[in-house]
Order: structure tokens, then sequence, then C-alpha cells
């Protein structure tokens, strides 16, 4: 996972890909030195870091919309000025105790489409104009959704369609 991820990063840093999907990763819960969550290795951060240090990119975004809390990759980047962590998730879910991102929204149970894309719509342009990225790692979680039994979200698959529809590229 962790190598797919820098791979995907790398692409983009050498301008070939705009672009890149990794489908196995987002394991942001797992701390520089703790398994957690059912996350070994967090990529996000390894490739956050790896990109920045190999001077590849000077700032980074990341932007975690999975329903629990990014608190491996916040506490993993938290003393890294040139890396943001924005997570939007549900308060009352995993883990029991955050660790602060650079941008946290928490979201009540239950929170649907307009509610959650209100909140993206204000703050994603916010984010894309308050600094240049040089890449952005999104870690999509499909655990927002309605029919997800733990998530307690409410998004729905309109949703998603009404969003990407509506709205300028955020960054």
């Amino acid at each position: 996972m962790v190598g797919g991820t820098l791979h995907g990063a790398r692409l983009i840093a050498d301008g070939g890909e705009r672009t890149v999907l990794q489908m196995g990763g987002g394991l942001h819960h797992a701390f520089a030195g703790l398994a957690s969550g059912f996350c070994i290795f967090n990529d996000l951060a390894v490739a956050a870091l790896y990109m920045l240090e190999a001077a590849l990119v000077q700032r980074v975004l990341i932007v975690d919309l999975d329903v629990h809390q990014g608190d491996g990759t916040s506490d993993i980047l938290k003393d890294e000025p040139r890396a943001f962590t924005f997570s939007m998730h549900g308060e009352r879910n995993y883990p029991v105790r955050k660790i602060a991102s650079d941008l946290d929204i928490a979201l009540p149970d239950g929170t649907g489409d307009a509610a959650y894309l209100d909140k993206l719509r204000a703050i994603l342009p916010e984010l894309s104009q308050s600094r240049h990225w040089d890449i952005v790692f999104y870690n999509a979680g499909v655990d927002v959704h309605a029919e997800d039994k733990l998530g307690r979200l409410a998004l729905s698959d309109d949703g998603n369609t009404t969003f990407a529809s509506t709205s300028p590229s955020p960054v």
C-alpha cells in the first residue's frame, strides 16, 4: 500500500500524471511507531514526508474525508510545517481520542448530503486559496455512506453526483 501511494506521488511530481488513484491506501490510523485501527503503515504520511524530504514538493495538503478522524496522519505530520492535514469526520466515531489535525471538522451523527456538501463547498476553496499545494492526498472513505452500519453519517449516492457536477475543482 505504501509503495503504491509513493509511486503515485512520484508520477504526479514527475509531471506525468495529474491524478492518481490508489485503491488500497488511506491507512490514516497508523502512527510512527504504532499500528492502530487496522492500519500498520501510514501511506499518506510516509508519502508526504518522502516527497518533502526528497524536495519533490514544497507543500502538501492531505484531505481526509473518511468517517474516522485521521489521528495517525495528524500525529505524524504535526511538526511538519510544509504539510497541512484536514479531516472531516464523524464526531462520535473512532478514534475516541482524536489527535488534532491542522483543521478538523467533526460532524454529528446522521449528517446527510446537504450539510456535508455545504461544509466541503465552504472549506475546499479556502484551502485551495490559502497556499499553493504541490500535491494533494485525498483519503476517500466509503464509510460516510448511509448504508454503512458503523459510519453514523448519512451520505447518499446522489450526493456524490451532485457535488461533482456543481463544484469547481477545489485544489
